[in-house]
């Protein structure tokens, strides 16, 4: 009763393909998300979420999760580290 999973299904992203877009979603959405579960009273947030690259002209949504993360202390993140971009130098 105390734990609460929120997960991205294919129902999910369809339904709210016509207000955020398609998916992947602005970055800025997920802090919006963050901020409105701590309004909701969570205390601890696990944000296992993998995000590949960035969209030029997006940087501001990319900062403002950034800020997010930093100033939000009950987020807990997953990390992934992979050598992808050091394996495609080895492929030319």
């Amino acid at each position: 009763k105390d734990i609460v999973i929120l997960t991205f299904d294919d129902p999910t992203l369809y339904h709210y393909e016509s207000e955020f877009g398609a998916w992947p979603w602005p970055r800025s959405l997920h802090a919006r998300m963050i901020e409105f579960l701590n309004k909701a009273g969570a205390r601890m947030i696990a944000y296992d979420i993998m995000f590949i690259a960035n969209k030029k002209g997006s940087e501001a949504d990319d900062q403002r999760l950034i800020d997010t993360f930093l100033k939000t202390k009950n987020v807990y993140l997953s990390m992934n580290f992979d050598n992808y971009h050091q394996e495609n130098e080895h492929l030319g």
